[in-house]
């Protein structure tokens, strides 16, 4: 029942961390995939593994800020696989793209490209493939990556965790809106994951928080990709517009000492 055999999966922002990890166990449960990343070393490699495991990779290169990439996208996509049965979006983060400092000291360019890559892009990106997914009269599953940022309250980094709230509250409209068309929108949020972009720049209080996980030691991407294909297979399919925390248990604890600089933002 797990099985995607016969799927495509288009994975924006598959070059590298969860989301080479998602492209990759996609495919090992059976699905072509669209890789699509910003950098052509990075999306070219994924692809080779993903064909080393047996199935079809196209390689798509694309700034997803763009606006009317997605057409371009969804249209270079079904030209080879001839269908898009999901869609999972990657893109996005915060400690890549800005420091943690307190809202009121936010600049501006960094409310901007926050909200570019976490939240708009995935606006304009929908309207394409839910128009092809309509169109197709095959419907489809969007899983999209979020935080455990946009569950949880986020001191001196707010702009990230509204966008991906945003993302949640944007699965529960999408559902409601096309699940007549067999459409449905689930989001993955995990908590610290540590990834070859995050792994640097973990400081060894971060490294710490690993004690306080029930879990007791911090996310690695296959977690986060075990919980898209899921959400990417037939065993979801009358689950829609929800969304699930991936952080080993870190969230069911109170109060959770994260990057605060007062003990109240704890």
């Amino acid at each position: 029942m797990l099985s995607l055999a016969g799927k495509t999966v288009l994975v924006v922002g598959a070059g590298q961390g969860i989301g080479r990890a998602c492209a990759l166990t996609l495919a090992r449960a059976g699905a072509d995939v669209g890789v699509v990343d910003l950098q052509k070393e990075r999306a070219e490699s994924v692809a080779r593994e993903i064909e080393a495991e047996g199935r079809v990779a196209t390689v798509h290169i694309a700034d997803v800020r763009d606006v009317g990439v997605g057409a371009r996208l969804v249209s270079e996509f079904v030209s080879v696989h001839k269908s898009l049965d999901v869609l999972v979006t990657v893109v996005g983060g915060h400690s890549a793209f800005a420091p943690f400092v307190p809202t009121d000291e936010t600049s501006d360019e960094t409310i901007d490209l926050i909200l570019d890559v976490n939240l708009r892009y995935l606006l304009f990106l929908l309207r394409d493939v839910l128009r092809f997914m309509k169109d197709s009269g095959r419907g489809g599953s969007i899983v999209s990556i979020g935080s455990i940022s946009g569950v949880s309250g986020s001191p001196n980094h707010s702009t990230y965790g509204a966008a991906k709230a945003g993302v949640n509250q944007l699965a529960r409209s999408i559902s409601a809106e096309y699940g007549r068309f067999g459409i449905r929108m689930n989001v993955v949020n995990p908590g610290i994951i540590v990834t070859d972009v995050t792994g640097p720049q973990l400081t060894d209080d971060a490294r710490r928080l690993a004690e306080g996980i029930p879990a007791q030691r911090l996310g690695r991407p296959a977690d986060i990709a075990n919980a898209v294909v899921f959400f990417a297979s037939s065993l979801s399919e009358y689950v829609a517009g929800q969304e699930i925390v991936v952080d080993g248990g870190l969230s069911s604890r109170w109060p959770v000492s994260m990057y605060a600089r007062h003990p109240s933002e704890a």
